[in-house]
């Protein structure tokens, strides 16, 4: 058997065969057990045309291969395995993987080790970028990484044993109803980014979530939010929402279409020049979901519930980013137990 044509694994093969005179366009079905699809052909062109047909006929992708460079299976990756991620988080993720497609995205994905991922992260470094963002970068590649392995091109993730650098969680500043009230009183004069800040201080809702937004998603009647894209599939959730969010919804609304036509970087800049014109307290846009879920625990709400509010895994997470302002809710109910079992 000679005129072998060789093709990367998982696209099929072309070859002569002696024996019969003839060209052979034959592919692998998934297994086990394995099985081959043959096409005989009396010239090598109308094999290649037969192998497309096979590959096309029987839904066959080709298999990545550890030659590919780590840039163009990324770029694979984010138009299949990626493809479910809400628009923002893909920004997200594109973002966060740059620093090492920019230094090893030529890199074959076999010719990856951990030592690469160690330089990036140092270039990071020395670049100002903060331990979060980095730890972030390595989690973006690791992911995308662990699928090269579970695809076969790959037998380790290097992502994964790299060492990234030790991340401590900010303390959650605990947000009161004045400041809420401030915050809403100094966005609201903007039709723009008043609703938007409403809806999030009144649901908890990521930014991404709130953009991903069409009025079909929002019900006025049961006073909720329907959220269809979202980090994990326990995001993707119903939410109760603020009768104050969805009055300040009420006057743009459509029976169709998105609800806000505004880039997320633009809502955080204008965020900021609001609360500086109004003098109130800068706060991250982000704050406002932290801010949600520190009044809700002031009122007394159940872990759980808040949980389910801000579409956490698991309630213990919860629990662990808001112990410490959980403890000051505790403290301010004993201390009303307190004062109403010594009032006489």
């Amino acid at each position: 058997m000679a005129d072998v044509v060789r093709r990367r694994p998982g696209t099929g093969a072309i070859f002569r065969s002696k024996a019969r005179d003839r060209w052979v366009a034959q592919v692998s079905l998934p297994g086990p057990p394995r099985r081959f699809v043959t096409r005989w052909c009396r010239s090598k062109d109308d094999a290649r045309i037969a192998l497309a047909q096979l590959l096309d006929e029987y839904a066959i992708a080709p298999a990545p291969d550890a030659r590919l460079p780590l840039r163009e299976y990324a770029e694979g990756w984010f138009r299949t395995s990626g493809a479910h991620l809400a628009p923002e988080s893909k920004r997200a993720y594109r973002f966060r993987l740059e620093p090492f497609l920019r230094t090893l995205g030529t890199v074959p994905l076999g010719r990856l080790r951990v030592s690469d991922v160690d330089r990036v992260m140092a270039l990071q470094q020395g670049a100002g970028a903060s331990p979060r963002a980095i730890s972030a970068s390595v989690v973006v590649l690791g992911i995308i990484l662990n699928s090269a392995v579970r695809d076969g091109a790959i037998g380790r993730n290097v992502a994964r044993d790299a060492r990234k650098p030790r991340v401590t969680r900010p303390e959650i500043r605990a947000m009161s109803l004045a400041e809420a009230r401030a915050i809403l009183d100094a966005t609201a004069p903007d039709a723009t980014i008043g609703p938007i800040i409403a809806l999030l201080l009144g649901s908890g809702l990521r930014i991404g979530e709130a953009l991903a937004l069409d009025w079909g998603d929002i019900d006025f009647a049961e006073g909720t939010v329907r959220v269809r894209e979202g980090k994990t599939p326990r995001s993707r959730r119903v939410a109760p929402v603020t009768a104050a969010a969805l009055e300040a919804l009420r006057p743009a609304r459509q029976l169709a279409g998105p609800v806000f036509a505004i880039s997320a970087n633009r809502v955080r800049v204008r965020f900021a020049r609001l609360l500086v014109a109004a003098n109130v307290p800068p706060r991250h846009l982000h704050e406002l979901r932290h801010g949600h879920a520190t009044l809700l625990l002031a009122t007394g709400t159940d872990m759980r519930v808040i949980a389910d509010q801000l579409g956490h895994t698991k309630p213990s997470m919860t629990a662990d980013i808001y112990a410490h302002v959980q403890a000051s809710a505790q403290r301010a109910g004993v201390d009303r137990l307190d004062a109403a079992l010594t009032e006489r």
